[in-house]
């Protein structure tokens, strides 16, 4: 079966605020948030991307972030996540490597 997005997200624990200190604090206690948003920007957010696929990954971004406590270090990768996803999804024309397979490609040369 392929993994969806949903799995991804669903198999990420809540991070709880008082997070073990031994294991290296919130940001160790994070591990999973930062795969699974890796995981998400590859696949949703990389050099081919629809809307479809963005607006997944601005959801599953936000059930990310809400699952990392506030002063994690994590909270501001997913941020800058957010961003890029909000960037990309604003712009529908190809812009070097990365191009939207959901709008036709801009032309070099005006006819």
């Amino acid at each position: 079966r392929e993994i969806t997005s949903d799995d991804v997200v669903a198999g990420v624990t809540p991070v709880p605020a008082d997070a073990d200190a031994e294991r290296g604090g919130l940001d160790a206690a994070c591990d999973d948030i930062r795969r699974a948003m890796r995981e998400i920007m590859t696949r949703s957010v990389g050099v081919v991307r629809t809307e479809e696929t963005l607006l997944d990954a601005e959801r599953e971004l936000q059930e990310l972030e809400r699952r990392t406590p506030a002063t994690a270090w994590r909270t501001r990768q997913l941020l800058v996540a957010r961003l890029i996803t909000a960037s990309a999804r604003h712009r529908r024309e190809s812009v070097g490597g990365h191009r939207r397979a959901d709008y036709p490609p801009r032309r070099k040369h005006p006819v």
